[in-house]
């Protein structure tokens, strides 16, 4: 009975490893694997539903099962057809953004089910450096696609299984970054930069074999090469946490000097005709340095992110209680002026609270805030020896958290699948009372 036991433990746990494999690339398959694990996890604890309770942080996700859905009533009661018309075409409005009320809960009572059950499968040192390498994988695909769009300018959309799956492969125009099978340059450059410390911590896995390192090695390459070419700059601060995780602060200070005082040195050269060559002109016309070096202190508040925000707190100041219903927000931007096209406030948390309102957003940073800070104390400060897969779990979270302060990716399912399961690896390692590193 007992080895009937272990047998389908292990089968639930390759159910979750396996979606690694599919979650950038093939996200349909990805989340029908989730859903079996969920539903097998449901089904063998619907009797110990209980357990739940044992983690008081859980009531605040009950809470928020309960909080979410009054708000998209009172947002789909107040919804006014009248002021959406002045903006858009009236029929089409109502169409979608009605629908969009409802249909952005799916983008958290899944993953709050994604988040409980993966618990109980990342729970050990070896399930983690388990999943840490079948998402590895998985990012293989996604290094293919950056190939074929920056190298071969092989471009799509590629449709797979009835248009289920989807390969955007977008021309590469207007100086815009590599995206590969993402439909933005900022979900691919968050998705590499995300899953880079694992990539990492393979390397260093693999030290004493020779022929498992250089292949790593080789694939890691390329994963950052991408990551660069991306042109986000939430990469390059990502690319920081991660550099401090490996040099500490010093080395990471060090890094950033050296990286600056190379682009200065280069901006100098660029400018006098002896040195001027195609490698400094290259480095200097490279969309993410123009990005790095422009900053105008005196337009400052006109810029895309600042007005977008300034709008998005005004907005929430005056309906901070349940908020307008998620999809309004590039309508209402447009009636208040907003001179940008975009479809959200590019803050996660500001984007919650014109959603949802204050309460809910405030609930779901509080669990989050919570989840992670605990993890961050309980791996780096608590324990004497260092367990550098536990170290790169934690800094591959806190990337997925940074792209969201002035972006939202979360939107991006391979993202937010990705962000919940990394919360749950972090809730096992909260929850383990017995954790040492090894």
């Amino acid at each position: 009975m007992i080895n009937i036991e272990n047998s389908l433990i292990k089968f639930e746990k390759n159910i979750i490893f396996i979606s690694a494999i599919f979650l950038p690339s093939a996200l349909p398959i990805s989340v029908f694997l989730l859903l079996t694990l969920v539903i097998i996890f449901l089904f063998k604890n619907i009797k110990n539903i209980n357990n739940l309770k044992n983690d008081y942080l859980n009531y605040f996700l009950f809470l928020l099962i309960i909080l979410m859905p009054i708000s998209c009533i009172i947002s789909y009661l107040n919804y006014d057809p009248a002021v959406i018309s002045e903006y858009w075409d009236k029929t089409l409005v109502e169409r979608t953004d009605r629908i969009n009320i409802w249909i952005d809960l799916l983008n958290w009572f899944p993953l709050f089910l994604v988040y409980w059950s993966c618990q109980k499968y990342l729970q050990s040192t070896k399930d983690r450096i388990k999943f840490a390498k079948y998402i590895f994988i998985g990012t293989l695909p996604v290094i293919v696609s950056c190939m074929l769009q920056y190298w071969f300018e092989i471009y799509g959309p590629f449709k797979f299984l009835f248009g289920s799956i989807v390969w955007f492969q977008k021309p590469l125009t207007g100086g815009m970054g590599v995206s590969g099978l993402f439909s933005n340059q900022n979900y691919a450059g968050s998705w590499l930069t995300a899953t880079l410390p694992f990539a990492i911590f393979l390397i260093l896995k693999n030290q004493n074999n020779f022929k498992k390192k250089l292949v790593s090695s080789l694939i890691t390459l390329f994963h950052s090469y991408f990551l660069f070419l991306s042109y986000t700059r939430n990469a390059l601060i990502g690319l920081t946490v991660i550099l401090f995780l490996f040099l500490g602060l010093e080395g990471t200070w060090i890094s950033i000097l050296g990286i600056f005082l190379i682009i200065f040195l280069s901006y100098i050269l660029s400018m006098i005709p002896l040195f001027r060559n195609d490698l400094i002109q290259n480095l200097m016309s490279n969309p993410l340095i123009i990005k790095l070096s422009y900053f105008d202190i005196y337009n400052f508040f006109s810029y895309p992110r600042i007005e977008i925000i300034t709008i998005s707190l005004n907005y929430i100041s005056k309906k901070p209680l349940w908020g307008y219903g998620s999809g309004t927000f590039p309508v209402l931007y447009g009636l208040a002026g907003g001179e940008y096209d975009t479809q959200h406030t590019h803050n996660l948390a500001l984007q919650i609270a014109y959603d949802y309102g204050l309460p809910i957003a405030l609930i779901l940073i509080f669990i989050m805030s919570f989840i992670f800070i605990k993890a961050f104390n309980k791996i780096f400060f608590k324990n004497k020896k260092s367990n550098l897969l536990d170290k790169c779990w934690i800094t591959s979270t806190a990337i997925c958290l940074i792209f969201n302060f002035t972006d939202i990716t979360y939107y991006d399912g391979k993202i937010s699948i990705l962000l919940w399961i990394l919360f749950g690896g972090l809730a096992s390692i909260n929850n383990d009372k017995n954790y040492c590193v090894s």
